[in-house]
C-alpha cells in the first residue's frame, strides 16, 4: 500500500480505548452466539440474517400481510403495472439482441444435422 495514504490513516484511526471497547463487544457477541449454537456476528445487528430461517408462525404472518397487500386496489395497480413494465423491458431487449422483433425463443435457428440423406439431396 501507499505509506502516505497508511500514514494519513494512522491519525485518523480511533484511540487504544476504543479499540480495546470494541474488541471486548465483539468478543462478547461470539462467545454468546456460541453459546446459542448459532454463527457469530459479523457485523451490524442483523448480520447473518440472510443465513436463517423463518419460523412457521412468521411465515405466515408475512403470507397474511403479502395477501391483504394484494385486495388494495391501488398497490394491485400499481404492482402488475411494474410487472408489465419488466415483461416489456425483457421482451425488447430480447428483440433487441437476436435482432428479431417479439421473438420469443432463444434467438437463433436450431441448426440442421447433415444426415447421409441430406448430404445425397444436396449432390
Amino acid at each position: 500500500q501507499d505509506p502516505a495514504y497508511r500514514a494519513g490513516r494512522k491519525e485518523a484511526s480511533v484511540s487504544e480505548e476504543t479499540k480495546e471497547k470494541l474488541s471486548a463487544a465483539m468478543k462478547a457477541r461470539w462467545q454468546t452466539a456460541a453459546a446459542a449454537g448459532q454463527p457469530g456476528p459479523t457485523a451490524g445487528p442483523n448480520a447473518g440474517a440472510a443465513n436463517r430461517t423463518h419460523s412457521e408462525e412468521r411465515k405466515a404472518k408475512i403470507a397474511e400481510a403479502v395477501r391483504r397487500r394484494w385486495t388494495d386496489a391501488e398497490y394491485r395497480e400499481r404492482a402488475l403495472a411494474g410487472i408489465r413494465r419488466h415483461a416489456e423491458r425483457r421482451r425488447e431487449a430480447r428483440a433487441n439482441a437476436t435482432g428479431r422483433e417479439g421473438s420469443g425463443g432463444p434467438g437463433r435457428r436450431r441448426a440442421t444435422v447433415a444426415t447421409p440423406r441430406r448430404r445425397a439431396a444436396k449432390i
